[in-house]
């Protein structure tokens, strides 16, 4: 898993090869930095924070869940407790316009 120090140790030894070109350095790190955030993270290493939304992996499906009290909670119609997880990841975001044809809710 790529974490965030080598994140930067990568950042400075570009920094180091182009000496006093700042703006690309600071793009990459972001490129990085969304990278990251969307990576699986394995629940042995940490988990999100109660009832947030997440995508989560128990082999060999995918569920969007939360995590309250302690317990994995599948998001449906009806709420169920779901156990085996072993990764999630941060949900990604939504599209930023409807796609051509269909209203915004609709």
């Amino acid at each position: 898993m790529v974490t965030r120090m080598m994140i930067d140790t990568a950042i400075a030894a570009l920094a180091r090869h182009r000496p006093g070109v700042t703006d690309w350095h600071v793009a990459v790190g972001a490129a990085l930095e969304r990278a990251l955030a969307a990576a699986w993270v394995p629940c042995a290493e940490r988990m999100p924070e109660d009832c947030v939304e997440v995508l989560v992996a128990v082999w060999p499906s995918v569920y969007i869940a939360e995590r309250e009290d302690g317990e994995w909670w599948a998001v449906d119609r009806m709420p169920s407790a779901i156990g085996g997880v072993t990764h999630w990841m941060p949900l990604p975001a939504p599209p930023k316009e409807p796609a051509r044809g269909h209203p915004p809710g609709g």
